[in-house]
């Protein structure tokens, strides 16, 4: 799905999980798991990162520790894609 700054994949599967896969050495690096399908990512800052994911909500994974440290219940449908406009805004989009 998306490449991150530090040389690094990340990819999602229909059962939540989440991979992040070294590009040098097409290992995976962490696992990230969650009980929907992940649609879209996107880094908050260097430790956050954001996801839309099918069941409607935006997801704040602190990569510290792995844990989800907030959830919002964003759209009637799948979030489709976010955004993060002059640091301080986040802006979603939500359809079938």
């Amino acid at each position: 799905f998306f490449a991150a700054d530090n040389g690094e994949l990340i990819s999602s599967d229909s059962n939540g999980s989440t991979k992040f896969w070294n590009l040098n050495t097409g290992q995976c690096s962490r696992t990230l798991e969650y009980e929907s399908a992940i649609k879209t990512f996107v880094f908050k800052s260097e430790n956050e990162l954001l996801a839309g994911t099918y069941d409607n909500r935006i997801l704040t994974w602190d990569l510290n520790t792995n844990e989800i440290v907030n959830k919002l219940w964003a759209h009637r449908y799948s979030v489709q894609k976010i955004l993060i406009y002059k640091k301080d805004y986040l802006i979603s989009g939500g359809g079938m």
